[in-house]
């Protein structure tokens, strides 16, 4: 199942253009199953809307000494809902999003650098222990038991030349191994 995508700029637009909150939602029941109201309020306690004609969902009645009264509690659970998400609630909670998908985007950014960062490294020690390698084969090894001290010196100083030169990014190649 697919996340619905959300489009901050027409919520915040619809929140800016509906009655400002915080809202406000109370029943009212009545001796007539048909009547039971709920209505949502503003601040300012004019109703917004009520459930006088909505499909009664959840009917609750309730006894006392004048008789019976029926409560829609379900309509009454959408309304204080309605109020809780009021424009208000609405605005912020747009900021708050774009905030932190601003976060998300640097941290994102930061990663990638990081990452690159890692990759160079990674390559540069890889360098590293490929010159370490050889001169290693030249100092120790019974492959170069004929080769005359200085000629094995000039080696592993070419090598680590090379190496020091694509360390900090300036390998030329001007450097090969027969020179």
């Amino acid at each position: 199942m697919s996340t619905p995508s959300v489009d901050l700029d027409k919520i915040e637009a619809l929140a800016k253009a509906a009655i400002a909150g915080p809202w406000e939602a109370d029943t009212s029941g009545h001796n007539r199953i048909d009547l039971c109201n709920n209505v949502l309020f503003d601040s300012h306690g004019k109703s917004i809307c009520d459930s006088l004609n909505a499909d009664l969902v959840c009917v609750r009645p309730e006894y006392d000494e004048q008789g019976v009264s029926y409560f829609d509690d379900g309509t009454l659970a959408t309304f204080k809902f309605i109020a809780a998400i009021n424009p208000a609630v609405v605005l912020q909670w747009v900021a708050e999003t774009r905030a932190k998908d601003v976060a998300m985007k640097s941290q994102i950014h930061m990663t990638e650098g990081l990452l690159k960062s890692r990759n160079e490294v990674d390559d540069k020690l890889r360098v590293a222990v490929e010159a370490l390698e050889k001169i290693d084969s030249y100092a120790v090894h019974d492959t170069y038991r004929g080769t005359s001290k200085d000629d094995r010196i000039t080696a592993i100083a070419r090598i680590v030349r090379t190496a020091l030169a694509t360390l900090s990014g300036h390998a030329g190649g001007t450097h090969k191994e027969g020179n």
